[in-house]
């Protein structure tokens, strides 16, 4: 049995399908929630934790010097990245990984909404215990404005159009996925009632019910993402 840590940064951005996935494999996890002001762990709880699951949120780390709880928190996966504690991080937290282990994170000309296909990298993805068995082109479900540079030493996993790096890996064992493999068709309904000036950009092409109703087509095999993302990081716990 794993024990994971999840650390929450937003009300409406928890784990989601991988709850489904972490009861499914009889995982212990904690949720901390950030957003309520609970506190980072400090750095030596690190040992108590198989791996850790890194969530999104509307908050930006482009600051050199993140405010708020987020600097707590770059500086415990900055911990764990030196204590090689297997990670995955979503949207924020990927940029938190790409941050914390060397990689900039930057604001993007316009914010990806909706939608967008995702390709992986086949020399990469085949000898990946999370990737290696994903179709070599599906749609994932984006939101978000800013992202992040490979950091040294790292690599791209799997790409897209208007952002290229949608997963990146540092030291075998720590993901950053720009896009999000556990929202669920309940969770994309908040964001959308929510999160009204983000939803405000969206381009022609995707409206709030266009999304909302391709979810339908596409979140089946997002799902199948979300379980082998999460039983390939199984393989990575100690």
């Amino acid at each position: 049995m794993a024990k994971i840590l999840v650390l929450q940064n937003a009300e409406l951005e928890g784990p989601g399908r991988f709850a489904d996935e972490m009861t499914l494999a009889g995982d212990e996890f904690k949720v901390i929630h950030l957003y309520r002001n609970e506190k980072v762990p400090p750095k030596e709880d690190l040992r108590n934790w198989s791996g850790l699951l890194i969530m999104g949120g509307p908050q930006t780390i482009v600051p050199d010097k993140p405010d708020g709880f987020l600097k707590d928190e770059l500086a415990f996966i900055k911990e764990g990245i030196a204590q090689h504690k297997p990670m995955i991080g979503i949207c924020l937290g990927a940029q938190l990984i790409a941050k914390a282990s060397g990689g900039r994170v930057w604001h993007g000309e316009k914010k990806e909404i909706g939608w967008a296909p995702v390709w992986r990298d086949e020399y990469v993805c085949g000898r990946s215990p999370l990737f290696g068995t994903v179709q070599n082109r599906f749609m994932a479900l984006q939101w978000h404005g800013d992202s992040f540079d490979i950091p040294p030493e790292g690599y791209r996993m799997l790409y897209g159009e208007d952002y290229l790096n949608q997963v990146i890996c540092y030291q075998g064992i720590q993901y950053g996925v720009q896009f999000h493999p556990e929202v669920t068709e309940e969770m994309l309904g908040t964001w959308f009632a929510d999160y009204a000036p983000d939803a405000s950009v969206l381009p022609p092409q995707q409206s709030s019910a266009q999304i909302m109703t391709q979810a339908r087509t596409h979140l089946p095999y997002l799902h199948k993402v979300c379980h082998k993302i999460w039983y390939g990081f199984h393989s990575l716990l100690r």
